[in-house]
């Protein structure tokens, strides 16, 4: 557990400002869900590419699936300024 009292392995919603947020993002559905923890492995190999980031968290984030109501797309990532590069084969969400 972290010093705060937030165990950093439990996953957690969280409120606040309009973020930006740079990663590897990935469709899912409930048959895919076992390729989610290699995501964040090859997330990891290359997260040293993103440029100005805003803090040294990670998050992972998940939107429906624009036209697959059974579906969802899910972006490991990390927060960057506004004007920051995206890396090839990276994806930006706010």
């Amino acid at each position: 557990m972290a010093g705060n009292g937030i165990d950093p392995l439990t996953p957690r919603y969280a409120g606040g400002d309009v973020m930006r947020v740079v990663g590897l993002g990935e469709r899912y559905t409930e048959d895919t869900l076992a390729g989610i923890p290699a995501q964040w492995s090859r997330f990891a190999e290359r997260v040293g590419e993103v440029e100005q980031r805003l803090d040294p968290a990670t998050f992972g984030f998940f939107y429906p699936a624009e036209g697959n109501a059974t579906a969802f797309d899910y972006v490991a990532g990390v927060m960057v300024a506004d004007g920051a590069p995206v890396p090839d084969g990276f994806v930006e969400r706010r």
